[in-house]
Formats: structure tokens, sequence, C-alpha cells
């Protein structure tokens, strides 16, 4: 049974800043999106209220934003000006994130500082006697400290980002990026399937996250078929958490003197018939997701944000130079050629 609650920023849908605007070029969309993501973190970082625990995480998750945004138009801004950037929102993160940790507290298991269904949570605080062996561990908080210089830093980043260097205009600017998060996905699943590792599932995560973010950028370019995408893709990535998490208490069960023989012997049945269950959907939503090529994929969104853009009747985007003609239906190609 999945969480209700949301936080602040609404995580099951991206905020209306995180998207592209007909009529608005490209790289201009790019820059503001990234500078209205760290306006938000660092407003939530200034600002505390009386749920920090929470401006903290919308913090991290815009930061995770802003990779994704990075992966977009790495190949456009080259590799120094994406190392700088990514690495600085990277830092960020993780300079925001909790100690790493697996608690039982008041029967609700957490990782992380976050909960974990309750599925994951009864295999866990179930023992032979009934009593809880997980240890009990308040996650380390984030100093004001701590925050004010991951505040700081972002406000540096978004004084760089007028000099970002855009030469080219349209779909170009993002297609290599796209194209290689959603090929890098699709190596991960399969990776992953072969081997569950924690680390490996961990690596797929992530780049089903980065894909998440990037399409719900796109989304306005089609909502009801892109915005399926992003809820398909969102789905995976909390079948791939709990998976993780499960591969990481296997792990930990495997470490001598970690638990009682017993109990791990009752448990771990329990928690390979749970893995199987999730891989089982992971497997479903992922043949859903990477159905196509990265070609295919990357070409598909492109018609999808022309069409967007000719129906919106903007002059630019009947220019050829304004658009990726490569791989367009013959009829499309036909029309932007006599638009001169």
């Amino acid at each position: 049974m999945r969480e209700q609650k949301k936080g602040a920023m609404g995580h099951g849908h991206a905020s209306s800043n995180f998207r592209l605007v007909r009529g608005e070029a490209l790289s201009e969309s790019i820059r503001r999106i990234v500078r209205a993501q760290i306006d938000e973190a660092i407003h939530r970082l200034t600002n505390k209220g009386p749920d920090w625990e929470q401006a903290i995480r919308d913090s991290r998750v815009c930061c995770k934003r802003l990779r994704a945004v990075m992966r977009l138009i790495r190949k456009e801004v080259k590799a120094e000006i994406f190392g700088r950037e990514d690495g600085c929102f990277r830092d960020a993160s993780r300079a925001l994130a909790p100690v790493p940790e697996v608690v039982v507290s008041d029967g609700m298991l957490r990782r992380s500082g976050r909960r974990i269904s309750e599925e994951l949570s009864a295999l866990c605080s179930w023992s032979p006697n009934g009593r809880q062996s997980t240890e009990i561990k308040a996650p380390a908080g984030i100093g004001d400290q701590t925050a004010a210089n991951v505040a700081a830093g972002l406000a540096l980043a978004r004084e760089r980002v007028d000099e970002w260097p855009f030469h080219h205009e349209g779909f170009s600017i993002v297609a290599g990026g796209l194209k290689r998060c959603y090929k890098e996905g699709s190596n991960c699943c399969y990776l992953s399937l072969d081997n569950p590792s924690s680390r490996n599932l961990r690596d797929w995560r992530k780049q089903v996250t980065y894909l998440r973010h990037q399409v719900s950028i796109f989304r306005p370019v089609w909502p009801k078929v892109l915005g399926s995408l992003a809820e398909q893709l969102k789905l995976l990535g909390e079948y791939l958490n709990e998976y993780g998490d499960l591969i990481v208490l296997q792990e930990g069960f495997s470490m001598p003197d970690s638990l009682e023989l017993a109990e791990v012997e009752q448990r771990l049945p329990r928690i390979e018939r749970r893995c199987r269950e999730l891989e089982k959907k992971a497997v479903a939503v992922a043949q859903r997701v990477y159905a196509e090529s990265p070609k295919a994929f990357v070409q598909r969104l492109n018609e999808y944000w022309l069409a967007w853009m000719l129906e919106g009747g903007s002059r630019s985007m009947r220019n050829n130079e304004t658009v990726e003609p490569e791989g367009l239906p013959r009829a499309t190609r036909s029309y932007l050629k006599h638009q001169h």
C-alpha cells in the first residue's frame, strides 16, 4: 500500500515551472527551468519552516531535476560545463542526504529518512517470537550551516546559467542527451535483471528518475501520452526502490551475527517471494517504457514537439534550422520545405 501523503512540491507531478512553454525557444526554456529549480531549492533551504525535513527532501528533488536537465543538454554544453554543473548539483544533493540506514520505529520501516511500503515493513519487522529485531536509530538532521552552504553553492550555479553555450536551437539541443539517457536506462534494465544487486538496481533507478524528469519537461507537448509515460516511469521507480531495499536487507542478513539463524531462515523466503513479485511488476512496466529503440524514442518526441509548436502558430518552428528533419515523416518534411 503506497503512502498517500505528498510533499509540498507534489512529487506525483512536476511543478508548473518545470515544463516547456509554447513559443519560447527551447534553450530559453532550459535556462528558465534551471533557474526556477535553483530558486525553489534556495527558498526552501533559507526559509526554515515547521516541516524542515520536508523542505530538505524538496530541495533534494530540485537537485535531482537539475541533474536530469544537465543530462538532457549534456552534448550541447560539452563535457567541461556538464561536469562542473552536474558535480555542483550532485554535491548539493549529497550534502542534504540523511545517513543511509534501515530503522523500525512504531512498527513502520524507514530507510534514509523515507517511509518504505507496508509490505516491506511487515517483512522486516516480523520475527518468530513477535519482537522487532531491527535497531531503532534516529536519522541525522541537516543543520542550518549545511543548508546555508548548499544554498550559497546553488546561488553561484544560478549566476553561471547565462553563460551556458547553446550553439544550436530547437530539438537538436536535447536530442543527444535524451537518446543517451533512454539508452542507459535500457542497458541498466537488462543488467539489473541479469544480476539484481543493490548497486545495479540503484543505477537503474537513477536512470529511470532522470528520464521521468526529462519527460515531465516535455509533458505539455502531448499531456495525455507523455503524462502516462511519466506515470509509468514513476511506478517503475517505486518498484525499484522497494526491490533495492529488499536486496540490501538480503545482503545484511547474510552477514555473520546480524540476526539469529532461526529468524534468517524464516524471513528470507518471504523476502525472496516479494523480490520475485517486484521483479515481475518491474519487467512489465519496463517492457512498455523501453519498447522502442533509443533512436525511435527520440524521433517520436521530436515529432510530438514539432507538431505542438506548429499547432501554436510559431513562425520560428517552420524554419528547418530549429527542427531535426532526419527521421521525420515525409509529409512533415515536405511541409517544412515549403515554408521558406
